[in-house]
């Protein structure tokens, strides 16, 4: 018994190993941002759950679990529905059967009682983890950990009233603010839910630098869904409310008063600019053990706790920056924005209402159809990025079961809840769950809290034949497309490498193609390589793969001209113009090019061809010029790409007044 009860434990250590290693990994390549990121580790996490499923058997069917498989099914359907962007559909289906993966993992390593064993070492792995990305923000402030783009610093009130935002190992406050938001709740909870005073303690300890973070990213979206959530909490934390609010008020002014100084002191590029934060986590710590032990004397214990919050209120508003409220306050164009983002999804969504346009569905067709020229790769939205992608059919169920889970885990763990509810809430209005490592994040609290609620996959029956055979279906039925998107993993970590090591080799960049070749990037690789003939049939398979893509579109514009297909390149030229209306370098590129062939056909004695070129050049010309009055014309447009008319435009269609069939109109 005890040899079992040794192997048991020691399997479940290192499976909550190998979780907090994931998780760590994935903070530190910037949160599974990028796709290329995503290869390697899906490989290794598919590898895991191979095991769980055929050796062990021990997978539940829960709730993260079912939502993992119906958005993988969503994309795999879209895929053979010639979405918007194949290559985007597939990284979408890999980082999806990817998280499906973990759960599995996840729930390998529970027992289906909260307390337990695998549990606990999640859970203490996890919050090492939140730890680790809170204080390497701030070790990023102070210069002791060089990384880029950890710290954005700006001398725009808009973007920052203390001159510079945390960014962290994800490079982006906003999500860097939910990160700590998130542990934040899920410590705030293990304090009020402590039995003993070294329980509350143990749960303290993260606490303020988790709060500083938050608080110095400045990310409003960010405060506003921890003050929904923390007052969702409060509600809920009944016959403890007043210990709730307490030790929230404790650490919040002390956050403060962190807060404060540190802005302070940056600004006025003092060397002491790490002292605020670790006082202030001496101090919360130190006197809260110490107050604590006065609990039984009312009026000490009382009036310490105000007497102490007073002065850290009045220190921070001593030191805050000036105009640091305004941040609160005021200069809420990005709101604004983000309302445009919103509107043009909507009518971008209505294209494809049911099933979607597939992965990268925003990204990939934006540009075409955007009311005004803003910068937005990302929609700023997790919600509409589901229904861009994956339809109603999909979104629905998904933010029903997510929903679900989350109202599970908060009855069972409410720090699990609303540290789930803080990333759900926040992803509504940002694009959080783009980060590989969020996804994770939530899916590990919904995970952890519902696992009771799962249903587990038989096993230990009697040899009985439907029993065995439904057993060895359920096994197949999760490890088959695991399998699959493995060979597709493969195929892209292989084409990566033929890519990398091709050094000017056409072959070995072919060969990388065929095992990708709904890669875009890497097919105009090729093309540049290859004569023009070869270079346009190539460009032009790619078609099946993508639409709106303005990269392929001007290479295959460029090859036309390359081969004197003139009517050719004016139909690439005008494609490519289209596919992102307010790129001025784009379209200026377009006029000029057919504008140079017209001439270039004029001196050749080409006539015919001169004035085919010339009047697609002032088709182009037009169209660009009618779009930058439409600018012009709107009050305060969002002007992120600085769409304006260009010089060289206005001169490349002067040049060709005389070839045009039609005269210019004055």
């Amino acid at each position: 018994m005890d040899r079992e009860i040794g192997k048991r434990n020691w399997r479940v250590s290192a499976g909550a190993g190998t979780v907090f290693a994931v998780l760590l990994l994935s903070l530190w390549q910037k949160g599974l941002f990028y796709d290329r990121d995503t290869h390697l580790l899906s490989l290794f996490l598919f590898l895991i759950s191979f095991i769980v499923i055929l050796y062990t058997r021990k997978v539940r069917m829960t709730l993260p679990l079912l939502i993992t498989a119906i958005v993988s099914v969503c994309y795999a359907i879209t895929l053979m529905l010639h979405p918007a962007s194949t290559y985007g559909t597939e990284m979408q289906l890999i980082r999806w059967v990817m998280y499906g993966a973990w759960v599995i993992l996840l729930t390998a390593l529970l027992d289906g009682q909260r307390g337990g064993r695998g549990f606990r070492m999640v859970l203490a792995g996890t919050a090492v983890v939140g730890l680790i990305s809170s204080v390497s923000a701030l070790a990023m402030l102070y210069d002791y950990l060089p990384y880029n783009s950890g710290v954005m610093t700006s001398q725009d009130a808009q973007l920052s009233a203390l001159g510079f935002r945390l960014s962290g190992l994800v490079q982006y406050p906003n999500t860097l603010g939910v990160i700590a938001g998130a542990f934040a709740l899920l410590h705030l909870h293990g304090i009020t839910a402590g039995k003993t005073l070294r329980d509350r303690v143990l749960a303290a300890m993260p606490l303020l630098p988790h709060l500083t973070v938050l608080g110095l990213t400045e990310s409003r979206g960010a405060w506003f869904a921890f003050a929904v959530v923390w007052a969702a909490g409060y509600l809920s934390a009944r016959g403890r409310r007043t210990v709730y609010l307490l030790h929230s008020a404790w650490f919040a002014c002390w956050a403060l008063a962190a807060v404060a100084s540190t802005a302070s002191l940056w600004l006025s590029e003092s060397s002491l600019v790490p002292l605020p934060v670790i006082v202030a986590w001496a101090g919360s710590i130190g006197l809260y053990m110490l107050l604590e032990r006065l609990r039984y004397r009312r009026r000490a214990y009382v009036s310490g706790y105000v007497l102490i919050m007073a002065a850290l209120l009045s220190w921070g508003a001593m030191m805050m920056p000036s105009g640091a409220a305004n941040r609160v306050t005021d200069h809420y164009e990005t709101a604004g924005a983000r309302t445009l983002f919103y509107k043009d999804a909507w009518a971008l969504w209505q294209r494809s209402p049911w099933l979607g346009a597939g992965g990268d569905a925003w990204r990939q067709q934006f540009a075409s159809m955007q009311s005004e020229p803003y910068v937005g790769k990302e929609v700023h939205s997790s919600v509409f990025d589901f229904l861009l992608d994956i339809g109603v059919v999909g979104t629905l169920p998904v933010l029903t079961l997510a929903a679900l889970a989350l109202v599970l885990a908060w009855r069972r763990h409410a720090g699990l809840g609303m540290a789930g509810a803080l990333i759900m809430l926040h992803s509504a209005i940002d694009f959080d769950l783009a980060y590989g490592f969020i996804t994770l994040l939530l899916l590990l609290f919904l995970t952890l809290g519902t696992d009771a609620h799962g249903v587990a996959v038989p096993r230990d029956e009697p040899r009985r034949g439907g029993l065995l055979g439904r057993r060895r279906l359920a096994a197949l039925a999760l490890a088959a497309p695991l399998a699959a998107v493995a060979v597709l993993v493969s195929c892209h970590l292989a084409a990566q490498h033929f890519a990398s090591t091709a050094a000017g080799a056409t072959a070995q960049l072919h060969s990388a193609l065929r095992l990708t070749p709904a890669d875009t990037a890497l097919r105009i690789a090729v093309a540049r390589r290859l004569p023009p003939q070869e270079a346009a049939a190539l460009l032009a398979a790619g078609l099946r793969y993508e639409r709106d893509g303005k990269a392929l579109y001007r290479e295959l514009a460029l090859a036309s001209e390359r081969r004197g297909r003139a009517e050719e390149a004016a139909a690439y030229w005008k494609a490519a113009a289209d596919s992102d209306r307010f790129d001025r370098v784009l379209q200026t590129e377009a006029v000029e090019r057919l504008a140079a062939a017209a001439r270039t056909a004029s001196l050749q004695g080409d006539r015919q061809t001169a004035g085919l070129l010339a009047n697609a050049a002032a088709e182009r010309f037009r169209s660009y010029e009618a779009d930058v009055r439409r600018v012009e014309a709107m009050r305060h447009p969002a002007n992120g790409k600085r769409f304006a008319m260009t010089e060289e435009a206005k001169r490349a269609f002067a040049s060709i007044y005389s070839l045009m069939s039609e005269p210019p109109a004055n």
